[in-house]
């Protein structure tokens, strides 16, 4: 499969295509293993990517989980090098990106086996099934382990771990997503009623240290923010609560369902980051 005239021959049958057509840059084989390293971190050494996991391209999320890596790290390294957060924090890394890319690596390889059907009865069974009825949304859960509010039991309870709601809102004058006014990049904490009277000082001071994003439904808090086109307050409905509070990777820390809970929860923020001077 790797020399020259295989490639022309199989480009003239299928394509009719020839070397005045086209100029053929490689060929070459490309396996398709499926492979998670043991251990993604030694010390300051960390792998991400096809580094700590490959698999078969038919779920086209290879690269799509290289970022998700780099996003889950990257946030955690930076308030690790401020001094903000413990080097425990890194740990995590691997725990929560593990259980979200494995799921991923299962339903690659068996759409590889549908894939690569040489049967041709086999295959056209297989065709039959996929248009006698539509595929199924896609949907990809967030870690249920690491660095998230757990429940009394222990267990995380959906949709702690998934993606957060991005809203359009209006504040000071400004409107569009979220994380476009109110700046991204660090955690936010979205609440119905005012975060000004709810929290402790001490619990706001600390968090606007980590560059927290907050934003309020309550025209009186100073943090308001019109909620343009109703994210939130449907979300908020949906579930049930009253605030919550997102990850710099945009994935639901915690649910609120009241002032006291939400308290609680940034306690448990500021407490699971352990900063350095605690650790010791």
């Amino acid at each position: 499969m790797v020399r020259p005239e295989v490639a022309w021959n199989w480009l003239k049958d299928k394509l009719g295509l020839g070397p005045d057509d086209i100029e053929i840059i490689r060929d070459i084989v490309y396996p398709f293993p499926s492979r998670i390293a043991k251990q993604w971190r030694v010390g300051r050494v960390f792998l991400a990517g096809d580094a700590a996991h490959t698999m078969p391209p038919y779920t086209g999320m290879g690269a799509c989980a290289a970022m998700r890596d780099a996003t889950n790290l990257a946030w955690k390294l930076d308030l690790v090098l401020r001094g903000l957060a413990g080097d425990a924090l890194l740990d995590t890394y691997q725990l929560e990106r593990e259980q979200q890319y494995r799921p991923l690596v299962h339903v690659s390889v068996m759409l590889c086996g549908a894939v690569n059907l040489s049967d041709p009865e086999a295959a056209k069974a297989r065709d039959a099934g996929m248009r006698s009825q539509p595929p199924p949304p896609a949907f990809f859960p967030g870690p249920k382990v690491g660095f998230l509010h757990h429940d009394a039991d222990g267990s995380v309870s959906a949709p702690v771990g998934d993606a957060s709601p991005q809203g359009v809102v209006r504040h000071d004058g400004e409107t569009g997503r979220f994380d476009d006014v109110l700046g991204g990049g660090g955690f936010s904490l979205v609440a119905e009623f005012d975060p000004a009277s709810a929290l402790r000082e001490a619990q706001l001071r600390q968090l606007q240290t980590l560059g927290i994003a907050i934003g309020s439904l309550a025209p009186s808090s100073p943090f308001y923010l019109e909620d343009v086109d109703g994210t939130y307050r449907t979300f908020f409905d949906s579930q049930g609560i009253k605030a919550f509070i997102a990850r710099p990777d945009f994935l639901l820390f915690g649910l609120a369902a009241d002032e006291g809970e939400l308290r609680g929860l940034v306690d448990e923020v500021l407490t699971g980051l352990v900063p350095p001077a605690r650790e010791r």
